[in-house]
C-alpha cells in the first residue's frame, strides 16, 4: 500500500456504510493529528501578494506536513496523474475575503507538476454568482483548468446521493425538501478534493473553516440548519462523515492570508487582519480547532467575547471520530519563514 492509498483509506475508515444515526458521537480518534501553520510577514507587497513567497510558504508547509523532501513528493502523497482533482474554494466573502486566486494558481501549478493534466482540475463552489464576484473566470470548456459552480452552468445536484437529517427547521427548507443533495461535481466528476477555505468568523457557527466549506459547499438546502437551536450542528459533521465526501477530501489548506475575527462571513475591514499564513492538515477537524484558537486569540486581544460555544460542530466532529478537536491530540508546527531568513 502506498502512502497515498493509506491516507485515502484512513479518510474512509470511520465512515464505511454505517448510517448517520448509528454514529452516536461516542467514538474518538486514536491518533495525533498534525497541523502546520506557516507564515511570512513579507507575503504582502502593498495590496498584492508576493507569489514567490507564497509558493515557498506552500512548499515548506507541504513538506513539513508530509515529511517529504520535495514539494512534488509531498503532493504525490495525495494525488496521482489519473485523478480528477477538485479545488474547493470559498468565494462567498467577495474579492477581499475569498480564497486568493494567487494561492489557487500555486496549488494548480503544484498539481500539474506531478502529472495531472490541467483538464483534470476543477476549481469549484456551490454558487456561480459567488465565483464570478470573487474574480474567478468560469470555464466549462474541455480546454485548460475548468472553473464552475454546481449551479449556473455547472452539473447540478445528484438526487441519488443525499443527506437526510433527523431534525431541521421546516420553514427554512427549500421547496419543502427534507433532503440535501450532493453536487454532481463531488459524486460524479472528481476523485480527490483539495479544500481551500478561508480563516474567518461566522455569526452562526462561530467560524467558517475547513468543515463548513467542504460540507455546505457540497450540498444544497442548508439554510434549514442555521437556526439557533442547531447552529449547523450536527449537520456539518454528519455531512462530512459520508464517504462520498470524506473519502475524497484528502487535504485542507486554510487561506489565512487575510482573516476576520468578527463581522463575518463577508469582509469588514475593521474586523480583518493580515495573518499572512496558511494552515495545512489532512485532518479538517484539527485544522479548524487551530483556526478557531487563532481567531479566539484575536478576539481576546480586541476585548470581544469568545465564540467557541457557537463553533460546536468542531467538537461534535471530534466526538464522532472524524478527527481531533482537542489541542492535546494535535501536533502543531508553526513555521515563521521570515524569521528563519533573518536568522
Amino acid at each position: 500500500m502506498t502512502r497515498r492509498d493509506f491516507i485515502s483509506a484512513m479518510a474512509k475508515t470511520a465512515v464505511g456504510l454505517i448510517s448517520i444515526a448509528s454514529l452516536g458521537g461516542k467514538t474518538r480518534a486514536a491518533y495525533r493529528s498534525k497541523v502546520v501553520d506557516v507564515r511570512h510577514s513579507g507575503v504582502w507587497r502593498g495590496e498584492n501578494l508576493d507569489k514567490n513567497i507564497l509558493s515557498k510558504m506552500l512548499d515548506e508547509g507541504m513538506m513539513e506536513l508530509t515529511g517529504r523532501k520535495s514539494p512534488d513528493e509531498a503532493w504525490k502523497d495525495f494525488i496521482s496523474k489519473d485523478d480528477t482533482v477538485g479545488i474547493k474554494v470559498n468565494p462567498s466573502g467577495g474579492p477581499k475575503l475569498c480564497t486568493h486566486r494567487d494561492l489557487v494558481d500555486v496549488v494548480v501549478e503544484r498539481i500539474t507538476s506531478v502529472g495531472v493534466p490541467p483538464e483534470q482540475i476543477i476549481i469549484w463552489d456551490r454558487f456561480e454568482k459567488d465565483l464570478v464576484e470573487a474574480g474567478f473566470e468560469i470555464n466549462v470548456t474541455g480546454s485548460g483548468v475548468r472553473c464552475y459552480a454546481t449551479d449556473g452552468r455547472g452539473p447540478g445536484y445528484d438526487e441519488k446521493v443525499y443527506y437526510e437529517p433527523e431534525e431541521d427547521s421546516p420553514p427554512r427548507r427549500e421547496n419543502g425538501q427534507v433532503r440535501s443533495f450532493f453536487s454532481r461535481i463531488i459524486t460524479r466528476e472528481v476523485t480527490r478534493v483539495i479544500n481551500l477555505p478561508v480563516l474567518k468568523h461566522h455569526p452562526i457557527t462561530g467560524v467558517s473553516l475547513s468543515l463548513k466549506n467542504i460540507t455546505f459547499g457540497s450540498v444544497n438546502n442548508t439554510a434549514r440548519f442555521h437556526p439557533i437551536e442547531f447552529l449547523c450542528d450536527p449537520a456539518i459533521p454528519e455531512i462530512f462523515s459520508m464517504s462520498v465526501l470524506r473519502g475524497k477530501a484528502v487535504l485542507h489548506i486554510i487561506d489565512g492570508l487575510i482573516a476576520t475575527y468578527d463581522g463575518g462571513p463577508g469582509f469588514k475591514e475593521e474586523y480583518s487582519w493580515r495573518h499572512s499564513g496558511l494552515i495545512l492538515s489532512t485532518d479538517p477537524v484539527a485544522a479548524d480547532k487551530v483556526g478557531l484558537e487563532i481567531i479566539e486569540g484575536k478576539r481576546k486581544e480586541k476585548g470581544l467575547e469568545p465564540i467557541t460555544i457557537y463553533a460546536r460542530h468542531i467538537s461534535s466532529a471530534g466526538r464522532m471520530g472524524l478527527g481531533n478537536s482537542s489541542m492535546s491530540d494535535i501536533t502543531l508546527k508553526e513555521i515563521k519563514l521570515d524569521e528563519e531568513v533573518k536568522g
